[in-house]
C-alpha cells in the first residue's frame, strides 16, 4: 500500500492518507475515485475515512504560464470554499514526479457513506411505481417509501442554498445532478439527520466579471440547459452562466416531484396531446420548452414547488430565477388543496362517515324548516 505524497505540489490542509486496496467506488472519463484513510492528520481536522478521486492532466498545462495560473486559481478557490451545502475539498496535490507525458492530481473529500440523491431518488421512484401499480391487489403498499412535502422542499431548499453560494462567488457548477448531490449526516441533538451538499466541483466554470462565460460542453445531457447542450439538438452551444446550473436546479425538482406525487406531471404538447413527464427524454423536453409546452402540474402539487419548477425551466436563460428567489417559494411549498387533503386523510374514515350524517341531519333539518315555513 502506497501513501500518496502531497510534493511538490500541494494545496489545503497537511496531512496524508492511505488509498486500501479494493476501495475503489467510482469509474468516469477523469479517472477514479477512492475511499481512504487518514495516516497523518497534519492540519485535518475531520472524519478519519475520505474519498480521493484521482484524475489525470498533461503535465505541458503546468509548463504554460497562463494555464498555471488558471489550474492555481481553480485549486486554491475549491480549497477554500465553506458552506453547509457544498462538498469540502479538504487537499488538492499534483504529483509531477512520475515519468510520462501526465501528471497526476488528487482531490482529497468528506466521505459520504449515504451515498447520492440519485439513489435515494431511485428508491423512491421505485416504490412510487409499486404504489401506482401494484403486483396483485393484496399488496401492502404501507410499507413502501415515500417522499413527502416537507422533506422534498427541505431537499430542494437546500440545494438551492449551496448553489445561490456558489452563485455568490461567482461559480457555475456546469454539471448539477442528482449523482452529484451527495447526503451527509449530522448529529443532531435528538437524532441524525440529513442534509444534502453539492459536490463534484472541480470541473467548475469561473465566471470573472459578467453573468455568463465560456466551456467546454460536459455533464449529463438530461440535466443541461438548451444553451448548453444547443449542439445536440441545431445550433451551437452559447455561453453558459448561473441560469445554466438554475435549469439543472428545475429539471431536478421535477425528478423529486414525480418521486413525491401518486399523479406525474403532463406536458400539454400540443392542444391537448398529453406526455407524462416520465416519458419525455431530455432532448424532446428541451424542444418542448423551446416550443413553449404547459406544464399541468397533478392538483395536489405544493403550490411554492410548482411556482418553482415553472421559474427554473424557462427557455430563455434571462427569464429564469436566480437560486435566493426561489428559496421563499420552497419554504412555504404546500398549496391549500394539499392541506385540506392531509387535514381530511389524518381524521380517518370514522369522522368522514359522522362528517356525512351531520351534514345529512342539517340538509333535512333545512328541509323541514322550509317545509314548515310554507305549511303556516
Amino acid at each position: 500500500m502506497e501513501v500518496i505524497p502531497i510534493e511538490p505540489v500541494s494545496y489545503g490542509k497537511t496531512c496524508r492518507y492511505q488509498i486500501a486496496e479494493g476501495e475503489h467506488i467510482a469509474q468516469g472519463s477523469f479517472g477514479y475515485v477512492y475511499a481512504a484513510t487518514i495516516t497523518e492528520y497534519g492540519d485535518y481536522v475531520g472524519a478519519p475515512t475520505v474519498t480521493v478521486k484521482v484524475a489525470h492532466l498533461k503535465k505541458n498545462i503546468f509548463t504554460a504560464e497562463q494555464s498555471r495560473q488558471k489550474l492555481v486559481r481553480r485549486y486554491e478557490t475549491l480549497v477554500n470554499i465553506h458552506h453547509d451545502h457544498i462538498a469540502a475539498y479538504h487537499q488538492i496535490s499534483i504529483d509531477l514526479t512520475k515519468p510520462g507525458p501526465d501528471c497526476t492530481v488528487h482531490l482529497m473529500m468528506d466521505y459520504y457513506a449515504s451515498g447520492d440523491l440519485a439513489g435515494l431518488l431511485a428508491e423512491f421512484q421505485k416504490h412510487n411505481q409499486l404504489r401506482r401499480n401494484p403486483p396483485h391487489e393484496h399488496f401492502d403498499a404501507s410499507s413502501l417509501m415515500q417522499l413527502d412535502v416537507e422533506t422534498a422542499a427541505a431537499c430542494m431548499s437546500q440545494i438551492a442554498n449551496g448553489l445561490g453560494f456558489l452563485h455568490q462567488n461567482n461559480i457555475v457548477h456546469g454539471d448539477l445532478k442528482p449523482g452529484n448531490i451527495f447526503i451527509r449526516l449530522i448529529q443532531g441533538n435528538e437524532a441524525v439527520r440529513e442534509v444534502l451538499v453539492i459536490g463534484d466541483l472541480d470541473d467548475f466554470i469561473q465566471i470573472e466579471h459578467s453573468s455568463a462565460g465560456t466551456a467546454h460542453l460536459h455533464g449529463s445531457f438530461r440535466y443541461m440547459s438548451p444553451e448548453m447542450c444547443g449542439k445536440y439538438l441545431r445550433d451551437p452551444p452559447t455561453e453558459v452562466g448561473m441560469k445554466t446550473d438554475i435549469w439543472s436546479l428545475g429539471c431536478i425538482m421535477l425528478e423529486m416531484v414525480n418521486c413525491m406525487m401518486e399523479e406525474l406531471w403532463m406536458f400539454d404538447v400540443d392542444k391537448g396531446n398529453k406526455k407524462r413527464g416520465d416519458n419525455v427524454d431530455a432532448e424532446s423536453f428541451i424542444r418542448l420548452v423551446e416550443a413553449g409546452f404547459v406544464l399541468l402540474e397533478p392538483k395536489h402539487t405544493p403550490a411554492g414547488i410548482a411556482e418553482a419548477i415553472r421559474r427554473c425551466l424557462w427557455y430563455d436563460s434571462e427569464t429564469r430565477a436566480t437560486a435566493e428567489e426561489l428559496l421563499p417559494l420552497l419554504r412555504s411549498p404546500r398549496s391549500k388543496a394539499v392541506k385540506s387533503e392531509e387535514r381530511r386523510r389524518r381524521r380517518g374514515p370514522c369522522y368522514q362517515v359522522l362528517a356525512a350524517v351531520a351534514g345529512l341531519v342539517t340538509f333535512i333539518a333545512s328541509c323541514y324548516k322550509l317545509w314548515k315555513y310554507f305549511n303556516e
